[in-house]
């Protein structure tokens, strides 16, 4: 159970619903795949491991 509930304000539903109306299967797929694509990039950076290659480090921006 959330401690606290953020409702959406005017402004981001407006944009929400903007960008819904334009949306298709195919953009939403392929966005789908980049969120992922960031978040598996973001768990292997993670915090500078001992050792991390010099092409990870500049992949991870550490």
């Amino acid at each position: 159970m959330a401690l606290v509930t953020v409702r959406p304000t005017g402004i981001d539903t407006a944009i929400a619903d903007e960008i819904a109306a334009h949306a298709n299967p195919g953009m939403e797929e392929a966005a789908e795949a980049l969120t992922w694509g960031a978040d598996e990039s973001m768990r292997r950076c993670g915090a500078p491991r001992h050792g991390q290659s010099p092409t990870m480090r500049s992949l991870c921006h550490s």
